[in-house]
């Protein structure tokens, strides 16, 4: 008679087959842990040229502490402590090497905080500007006349370098009341883009131009609006503030924020993308005043620590993160933080040195 499975006499085939599957999962076991081997470790192929420019490839250089890194782990590694202590010797070291010519060149441009300012909060300044005024007939020409005549001016804030944070630097008086006027206009008068729900780190009002990072696909796309006339101001003048940074920074895209306090609007902790980004980013303040919060990020997780610094952020100011600031601290502006019932921010960046770009 036919054994039924499970019983005695099928006992001997079963114990057969128990080390041969064993034996599979180990086989697979040891090829996973071969394939993430290759993953994150350099490889050594047996190829030619063409196998040496792919592993070159595969590697990029930290921005924030200059190690080399796997492409695909650079924002993992950017959150490490490793690449933050790096980054704080880097920071150090630099101070220290600095040679007196240097630091007599920078303190023509960068003077630092005045004697009795608070140095978790910047001094406050009066508003300027806070409600745009219409636009008139004819209002392009003028605003492009105006644009070019005051590129360079006189009367400009110096930077401010902050104590606190590495590599932040805040300009006042960036722009003229004049000239925040004419872009509060402006922006308020675009239709191409127009102001947009927008709620990507936060809800808002948004406009943007130039290249558009698709954070998805981790690519650079083409300009859908290229760079308004009305930004030409902001344009020109970047280097003659801070030519130690902006000296040749050289924006490709910006992206305007519209915060309306009311309506419960926010800018929620976050980097700005560390790889399709470059260094450099400069935000200037229209309108009305907040406070930005900022946090350095002690996990791959990029949850906040306790080490925060408070930065006032008035009207027509230029505020400038790089280095340090850039890679190692999010930056959050809380509802509670919009001191005015109105605040415009314009943020310009650059396209990073590793980013893809590609083609419609």
């Amino acid at each position: 008679p036919q054994k039924q499975p499970g019983t005695r006499a099928d006992g001997g085939a079963e114990r057969r087959a128990q080390p041969q599957e064993r034996s599979k999962r180990r086989v697979q076991a040891c090829l996973a842990r071969a394939q993430m081997k290759r993953f994150f470790s350099p490889v050594r192929s047996q190829g030619g040229k063409a196998d040496k420019r792919a592993r070159r490839a595969q590697f990029v250089t930290c921005p924030a502490c200059g190690k080399a890194v796997p492409d695909s782990a650079i924002n993992v590694h950017l959150d490490s402590q490793d690449c933050l202590a790096r980054a704080v010797r880097g920071v150090k070291e630099k101070d220290a090497a600095a040679s007196p010519s240097a630091e007599q060149d920078t303190a023509r441009r960068e003077r630092p905080l005045a004697d009795g300012h608070d140095t978790q909060l910047s001094p406050p300044m009066a508003q300027a500007g806070a409600t745009a005024a219409p636009a008139s007939p004819g209002a392009p020409d003028a605003l492009a006349q105006l644009m070019r005549s005051s590129a360079l001016r006189s009367d400009l804030g110096a930077a401010v370098k902050h104590p606190e944070l590495p590599g932040h630097y805040l300009v006042h008086d960036f722009v003229s009341e004049a000239e925040q006027r004419d872009i509060l206009a402006a922006l308020d008068a675009s239709k191409a883009p127009a102001w947009h729900e927008h709620d990507f780190n936060g809800p808002a009002f948004r406009q943007a131009w130039g290249v558009q990072p698709d954070l998805k696909a981790r690519v650079i796309r083409p300009a859908r609006y290229p760079m308004p006339d009305f930004l030409r101001v902001c344009l020109d003048r970047f280097a003659e503030v801070l030519p130690s940074v902006l000296g040749r920074f050289k924006p490709s895209e910006a992206n305007a924020l519209d915060y309306h306090r009311w309506r419960g609007h926010r800018l929620d902790a976050h980097f700005d993308d560390r790889h399709l980004n470059g260094d450099v980013l400069a935000t200037l303040s229209l309108a009305g005043t907040a406070v930005m919060t900022y946090c350095k990020a002690h996990d791959r997780q990029r949850v906040p620590g306790q080490e925060s610094v408070r930065v006032e952020l008035p009207p027509r100011t230029l505020a400038v993160q790089t280095g340090l600031v850039r890679y190692g601290y999010t930056h959050a502006i809380a509802n509670a933080d919009l001191l005015s019932d109105r605040r415009v921010s314009i943020t310009f960046r650059e396209t990073g040195p590793k980013a893809k770009r590609v083609e419609l």
